[in-house]
């Protein structure tokens, strides 16, 4: 939508017209960034399937054909996230919010800037509801939704025990 709409209707629909449950959380993530000054064209709408998982697309009923100069989606600085919010960083041309998680800045020189946006993620991540970007971070796969080597649990490991896999979980955990 463009900038002052305060929603996203165009949201993937059922057969019988409802709204996609397992899109709720989509939807309002869209709504979220338009409130705060981000823009998504009109002719695309959210939709989810098994190859591409969840992704914007042109709606079906968009009558003309796209210009190539379109300009999709619009991304305020003010919504991303960044180590420049884990320090807190401020300039001329704008701040960069904690948004309510706060580290000493010894510990931060000392851990380096990797660890400490790793850090500040985890603990947007522990503020639930309260982070400013928790419509973001509950559509990230959620503790126990991830399924690759470095995550796997104790039912994992049973199932691939006598192939090939944990030696290669092994050499690609080296690798991470």
């Amino acid at each position: 939508m463009q900038s002052g709409d305060t929603s996203f209707p165009s949201v993937y629909l059922t057969q019988n017209r409802q709204v996609d449950p397992s899109l709720k959380a989509h939807t309002e993530l869209v709504n979220w960034f338009i409130q705060h000054g981000g823009t998504v064209d009109k002719s695309v709408r959210i939709a989810q399937d098994a190859s591409r998982g969840v992704h914007l697309q042109v709606r079906a009923d968009w009558p003309e054909a796209i210009r190539k100069e379109t300009r999709v989606i619009n991304t305020p600085i003010s919504v991303s996230m960044s180590w420049y919010n884990a320090i807190g960083y401020e300039s001329p041309r704008g701040s960069f919010p904690k948004h309510g998680v706060d580290f000493p800045r010894t510990w931060i020189d000392d851990v380096g800037p990797e660890e400490t946006f790793a850090f500040f993620l985890m603990g947007q991540y522990l503020r639930g509801p309260d982070s400013f970007w928790y419509p973001y971070l509950r559509t990230l796969p959620q503790p126990g939704q991830l399924t690759t080597p470095l995550f796997f649990g104790e039912e994992d490991v049973d199932w691939i025990q006598g192939t090939g896999i944990p030696e290669a979980a092994v050499e690609r955990i080296k690798i991470w």
